[in-house]
């Protein structure tokens, strides 16, 4: 039996390839452009939302709503804030008016990576801003100056690997750092639990089955800034997701793993990357 990691062109090409040359269970890359040479169980979208052949017929991970949800980056952000999760966050200029709170970063509610990001410290430039876009193209977020920040990849409610930010300037509003900056592994004992548990309470609104979810840390507070469904991977990294995929492959089941406790690093590891311990 065969199955897919299904990617869109321009977005997911290397890590679908690495994935595929990680799994031990037969995972292919499967451009979404493309036909379908044959029938796979397991469907795993990395960021597409394209149509899949009998999808009824087969395990789809990560459903096209889940999707479609997180990547409308204000409306999901908004509803991370009102349950805490994420900074406050605001879908109207009228009503961010009525109690405006300053600085912000405004954005268009769809967005990559660190485009159209703009830090307003002033009531006017934030309507200055907004005026730009139409009703409800925008967001306005509270602008949090952090201390540092998480990329968390979670599977299945568990937590496949850490890593941590690096940019090249740490006054920058965005740390990006896929085309400047670097990212560094956080080893399993070294984990921030509180940003572990942040990335697992993000992904259980999210209903998504896996993704990476950004995480910015002020003093012992964790937020999360947006949640990818197609991140940007090493070959180390992919290994791991590799890992949760087969996982899912074996056990016939995307569900997510319970959690039996919520004090160290062995508690939210995903159970197939603790092998490697």
């Amino acid at each position: 039996m065969m199955h897919v990691v299904l990617y869109r062109p321009n977005l997911g090409k290397r890590p679908a390839h690495l994935i595929s040359e990680a799994s031990k269970k037969n995972i292919q890359p499967q451009l979404s452009t493309d036909p379908w040479k044959e029938k796979p169980e397991f469907v795993f979208r990395w960021g597409t939302t394209s149509d899949i052949p009998d999808s009824d017929k087969r395990v789809v991970v990560n459903f096209t709503k889940s999707i479609y949800k997180t990547s409308d980056k204000g409306a999901f952000r908004k509803k991370m804030s009102d349950m805490k999760l994420a900074p406050r966050t605001s879908l109207s200029l009228v009503e961010f008016c009525k109690d405006p709170f300053i600085p912000v970063i405004v954005r268009p509610r769809g967005h990559q990576r660190s485009e159209n990001l703009f830090f307003c410290d002033n009531l006017s430039d934030v309507v200055a801003r907004c005026q730009k876009y139409h009703e409800g193209g925008y967001y306005i977020s509270e602008y949090i100056e952090k201390d540092s920040e998480y990329r968390v990849f979670v599977a299945q409610g568990r937590v496949a690997w850490v890593i941590k930010k690096l940019p090249v300037d740490k006054k920058e509003i965005s740390w990006g750092c896929v085309s400047d900056g670097s990212f560094e592994y956080v080893a399993w004992g070294d984990w921030p639990i509180h940003v572990v548990k942040n990335a697992i309470n993000v992904m259980s609104h999210s209903t998504l089955d896996f993704g990476a979810v950004d995480v910015i840390v002020k003093g012992d507070k964790a937020y999360m800034c947006e949640v990818n469904t197609a991140p940007y991977l090493t070959p180390y990294y992919a290994g791991c997701i590799a890992k949760t995929f087969d996982y899912m492959i074996s056990k016939g089941s995307k569900d997510r793993i319970p959690l039996e406790d919520n004090k160290t690093w062995k508690d939210f590891i995903h159970p197939e990357v603790a092998k490697g311990a």
